[in-house]
């Protein structure tokens, strides 16, 4: 049986934090109707804005996944493939739905756009791009490789559409399946690996 704690590090680090952060910010401008809240640590007011952290730190998560998180695999490609020495394909490159996903990308591009130019500017322009995305060494992406081409043996399962997803999904379920004690079996839970 699990046993999970209702608040862990990440928690506080990843939700918490910033939802306190910006909730802070927040109250410093009255249009947001928080700068009159007693800011006094004991007062009635404080479990109020430890939960509306909270929420807020995961309102802040799912900004990120749609934004910065999109923004990386559009840029450099899954971490698993970009570890391997695939190349991904260019930011703007679809195979389906031209219009649309380009100006998705795009909108996303100009909504992070601190964060983008920064990574084009030191990145491309500036080169810098391989220190933080470069791939393994040779030996080890031919070991990773070939345990790679093992696993769907190994797993009893065949893989869909692989090529275009995140190499990682496929060790994880591995790894669950291989550890019932310390996670449920509901390891099936994607589409990308049909037993």
């Amino acid at each position: 049986m699990l046993k999970e704690t209702p608040f862990s590090v990440y928690d506080f680090l990843g939700y918490m934090i910033p939802g306190a952060l910006l909730l802070c910010i927040a109250m410093k401008y009255p249009a947001f109707g928080w700068s009159t809240w007693d800011k006094s640590f004991l007062s009635g007011e404080t479990i109020k804005f430890v939960l509306y952290s909270y929420v807020l730190g995961h309102l802040l998560s799912l900004i990120s996944s749609f934004t910065i998180e999109k923004h990386s695999i559009w840029r450099f490609g899954y971490p698993s493939h970009l570890l391997l020495g695939k190349q991904p394909p260019k930011y703007l490159h679809v195979t389906r739905s031209r219009i649309q996903r380009v100006g998705v990308r795009i909108l996303v591009w100009l909504s992070i756009a601190p964060v983008s130019v920064l990574d084009w500017l030191l990145g491309t322009v500036l080169g810098f791009a391989e220190l933080y995305a470069r791939p393994l060494d040779p030996f080890l992406i031919g070991v990773i490789s070939e345990q790679l081409k093992k696993l769907p043996a190994r797993l009893d399962v065949t893989w869909n559409h692989v090529n275009e997803a995140d190499l990682f999904l496929p060790g994880y379920h591995f790894a669950v399946e291989r550890a019932p004690a310390h996670f449920p079996k509901d390891a099936r839970r994607n589409n990308l690996i049909t037993a």
